[in-house]
């Protein structure tokens, strides 16, 4: 066994530079139902230049976030106010904050803001040439208003349900593409999610220009219990639904993006729970493990229907779920690292493969990533039983082509493990694994063995990202 201390120096270019080499880690919706005089004012007074109050500044930045979907709906005269102030924000932050925009300003065909995306369900569609105008008049007019778009990480271009009814898809084809040519260098971003559902192979084969696809799944139902079989049923079909996702998008597009929004409100009908901080943890990390770019959370409270709770409270006070969001952000897994500084370790690796190792009983699991098998145990305990190894692993690769493996223990209440990662090796060959997190490495040379094995502990949904380097004949 050797320690050999290794530097790499990656370089990533994405053809979207706005958003291709940070990681996004955000908050979807400004305001819920929040009026907007609690959190926009004119900066100085009576200039018409809208900025966010100090108040909704110290939410943002206490939270460690970088990133804001401008969620405000309702197709209001201030909602353009807001939009601005949020692109102010970013313009102030110098770039380090960035926002998806989705509310239109007015102009000539409309003098209110409207959705642009909403343009899906109105009108007789392509084929009409004033529903063309409808939506590159929108476009043109945001592009306007945004000319310099700094502060701003891309425009919504489609959303939730709509994207089930395969009627629409050349009409979200129409909206990204007028995206595209009315505001260049403005990435689309589409979102989905709600359930599994297996239809993301016809849409991406209809929409040639999804740049950020947003993904979310429900995984805590009111039923679900925080250990168990329960559990591990439910979060077998979030990784399942993540793999697809993540499949869909490569195989359409080169470059396109996967961001996923973390569950971490309750549903006032009752249909989904509150999370606790080691679910929100093991959600973030399996999202990593299968490729996501970005983490997004629900910052509202929907106010006066008590529809959705999120990270603020019916005043807009910081739950004890911003405190738990906020905790992960700023010492994740005690590493002494940043949330954000550690989804940055993503943003150059692509996702290959994902396994449930309860799953997976052959030897090795994937040969072709050098992965041979892995297994669990409480510490100075017992082994866990095959079916009972919770263990999920993600496989990425670098640009050099080099293995990276996220580990992500999927038990989120008293389930502290000592995991045992086993890679495929060479008896002749030496081997260095690095901790990437926590920069700690290790080598191996094998002597007679083809395969070394590494061991570390995972508390409740923690993840490790471990990089695997072959330096070849001894």
């Amino acid at each position: 066994m050797f320690v050999r201390t290794v530097v790499f120096v990656f370089i990533f270019i994405s053809t979207f530079s706005c958003y291709g080499q940070k990681f996004q880690l955000g908050v979807w919706c400004l305001t819920g139902q929040t009026g907007y005089d609690q959190i926009i004012e004119q900066d100085p007074a009576g200039s018409g230049k809208w900025v966010l109050k100090d108040t909704e500044k110290k939410l943002l930045k206490d939270l460690g976030v970088n990133y804001m979907i401008a969620c405000t709906g309702g197709g209001k005269p201030c909602v353009t106010r807001v939009e601005q102030a949020l692109h102010n924000y970013g313009i102030e932050r110098n770039g380090e904050f960035t926002s998806t925009l989705e509310i239109s300003p007015p102009n000539s065909d409309s003098p209110e803001p409207y959705q642009v995306w909403r343009a899906i369900d109105k009108g007789s569609g392509p084929d009409d040439p004033e529903w063309h105008a409808y939506v590159d008049s929108g476009y043109a007019s945001m592009n306007s208003a945004f000319q310099n778009k700094t502060g701003i990480n891309s425009f919504i271009a489609g959303a939730e349900v709509q994207l089930a009814n395969p009627d629409r898809y050349s009409w979200l084809n129409v909206i990204c593409h007028s995206l595209h040519v009315h505001a260049s260098g403005v990435p689309a971003l589409v979102q989905d999610g709600y359930d599994y559902r297996e239809y993301l192979d016809d849409m991406f084969s209809q929409v040639d220009s999804i740049d950020i696809f947003n993904y979310h799944y429900y995984v805590f139902k009111n039923n679900t219990d925080s250990s168990g079989q329960s559990l591990q049923k439910a979060l077998q079909k979030f990784v399942h639904a993540l793999s697809y996702a993540q499949t869909e998008l490569q195989k359409h597009y080169s470059d396109a993006q996967l961001h996923f929004i973390t569950q971490v409100q309750q549903s006032r009908k009752g249909d989904y729970r509150f999370t606790r901080k080691a679910e929100i943890l093991c959600q973030n990390n399996l999202a990593l493990a299968y490729g996501a770019k970005g983490i997004v959370y629900y910052l509202y409270g929907a106010l006066r229907t008590g529809h959705v709770t999120g990270l603020l409270d019916l005043q807009r006070e910081p739950t004890h779920q911003y405190d738990n969001v906020r905790s992960i952000h700023d010492n994740y897994q005690n590493t002494g690292r940043t949330f954000y500084d550690i989804g940055a370790e993503f943003t150059h690796l692509i996702w290959k493969a994902g396994y449930a190792v309860h799953q997976n009983q052959q030897e090795p699991i994937d040969e072709t990533y050098a992965l041979y098998d892995v297994s669990s145990r409480v510490p100075d305990g017992k082994l866990d039983d095959n079916e009972e190894t919770f263990i999920q692993v993600g496989i990425l690769q670098n640009d050099s082509g080099q293995n990276h493996y996220m580990i992500v223990n999927r038990r989120c209440l008293d389930g502290t493990r000592l995991v045992n990662v086993t890679f495929k090796g060479s008896p002749t060959h030496s081997y260095l694994v690095t901790d990437v997190f926590t920069g700690q490495e290790i080598g191996f040379v094998p002597a007679e063995n083809d395969t070394f094995s590494y061991s570390f502990v995972l508390n409740d949904g923690e993840g490790k990202l471990l990089k695997l380097r072959n330096f070849g004949e001894n």
